[in-house]
């Protein structure tokens, strides 16, 4: 039986591609590949006509910007479904908003509803929980601890 071996760089090239409607295809419906990119603030500030900082004063609602430049601001940003960058957030605000979870064996029948009940709060609260299973072993804790620390959480 012969296995197929892709590359990394074959991987993420099928990853980064997303099918979607042309109008230069041949056949009502027929998909076309196109290469995206994650929409950045410079993408919304050309859109809008306005620099990167006044996309950021809108975004984090500082500064004095008027009215109708916001409000073409904030249409950008809808029309391009524009996201902040989390973790570029998280070097500036030195927060990232999650919270680290580290349980010794996820198959004990006593954990489960702790992570839900941890999980259900953190939601609420606007945070995000990172889970860790340690499967009781020191060194599993170790790593875990030095990963969310490594990563802000």
């Amino acid at each position: 039986m012969a296995g197929f071996v892709f590359s990394v760089e074959t991987c993420l090239l099928a990853l980064t591609v997303a099918f979607t409607p042309s109008d230069r295809s041949k056949r009502p419906g027929e998909l076309e590949p196109r290469v995206t990119h994650r929409i950045t603030i410079a993408d919304v500030a050309r859109l809008a006509g306005v620099s990167t900082m006044t996309v950021s004063r809108v975004i984090n609602a500082k500064g004095d910007v008027s009215e109708s430049t916001r409000q073409r601001v904030e249409l950008a940003i809808r029309q391009l479904e524009y996201r902040p960058n989390q973790a570029a957030r998280s070097l500036t605000t030195r927060r990232t908003h999650t919270i680290g979870l580290m349980i010794p064996d996820i198959t004990n029948p006593f954990f489960p509803a702790i992570v839900r009940g941890a999980e259900d709060i953190a939601w609420r609260e606007g945070y995000a929980v990172s889970l860790t299973n340690t499967v009781e072993y020191v060194e599993r804790e170790h790593a875990a601890l030095e990963h969310f620390e490594a990563h802000r959480v």
